[in-house]
């Protein structure tokens, strides 16, 4: 468990560099050890563009979960964030969609059923396992947990 904990957080790390568009700024990041792998919800996607009716580039049979934490180092004011964590299909359907994504430097947009949660411009191919979202509407806790309500699925209790 400690060794996943660690390679989330070296990718988490690597990959703050290169998808920061949800918000503003420059992201420079870790998380904290305290981020878990959680459910996603089963009306979550990635779509090519801003359409809720875009082409689907991820659903929940390539994001295996979600990462959030709210003890996230940016050294920004917002120390909230989350990661999209895809199978290996997933990151290959991505890398491969995001390739002709940044020829032009397309949007995409993750869904949570009808609510866009953000939507960042693809400026590079990501050949990634997670995909960082820096939410720029979440600046407090209730912001936070509002979207990480909207992402992850319900829990059994």
């Amino acid at each position: 468990m400690k060794r996943k904990t660690i390679a989330y957080m070296a990718a988490t790390l690597s990959l703050a560099v290169l998808l920061s568009g949800c918000g503003s700024g420059d992201v420079d990041a870790t998380t904290s050890a305290t981020a878990e792998l959680l459910p996603l919800a089963e009306d979550v996607n990635v779509r090519a563009g801003t359409d809720p009716d875009g082409e689907v580039l991820l659903d929940g049979t390539t994001i295996q979960g979600i990462m959030a934490s709210d003890h996230y180092d940016t050294g920004t004011s917002s120390p909230y964030a989350y990661a999209l964590v895809l199978s290996g299909e997933g990151k290959k359907q991505f890398r491969n969609a995001t390739r002709e994504l940044a020829k032009d430097q397309s949007k995409i947009t993750v869904w949570a059923g009808d609510q866009a949660i953000c939507s960042p411009t693809i400026t590079s191919m990501l050949n990634t396992n997670f995909v960082i979202l820096n939410v720029a509407s979440v600046t407090d806790d209730e912001s936070y947990q509002t979207v990480l309500d909207a992402l992850c699925a319900p829990s059994a209790e």
